[in-house]
């Protein structure tokens, strides 16, 4: 990431958002993002209201498909993980063909995902007492 102005590369330092993980004296002015931040918005607040209005939503209508929020977390998880990879400074071994080994394993976890929310078609109505 390239900064022009000084007083952005300040700013946005000065909220922990970005790194400089040894590259600058390299290649001046490249910094990277600091996907810890990133991927626990994503991984975290994001998915939790994301699940907490499906829930909403089902428990409304007196209606759950058990498995189904399981596997949105899943598809959801490996979606931010996937994406928040391509913003990481990764050391060569860590890279398998045109993917890291991260997101490899983060295709699984979408697919589960996937697997999961196509098996809950049935749905269960939920006891009176609810």
């Amino acid at each position: 990431m390239l900064f022009l102005d000084d007083r952005y590369y300040e700013a946005i330092k000065k909220l922990h958002l970005i790194a400089d993980y040894g590259t600058a004296e390299k290649v001046p002015g490249e910094l990277r993002l600091n996907t810890n931040f990133l991927q626990a918005f994503g991984e975290g607040f994001l998915l939790l209201i994301i699940n907490h209005l499906i829930l909403r939503l089902r428990y409304a209508k007196n209606h759950i498909r058990p498995g189904f929020i399981s596997g949105v977390f899943l598809v959801g998880y490996g979606i931010v993980r996937f994406l928040a990879e391509y913003l990481k400074a990764l050391p060569d071994y860590e890279i398998r063909g045109p993917l890291s080994v991260s997101q490899w394993v983060m295709i699984g976890f979408i697919c589960a995902g996937i697997l999961l929310v196509r098996r809950t078609k049935k749905q269960h109505e939920l006891p009176a007492s609810y």
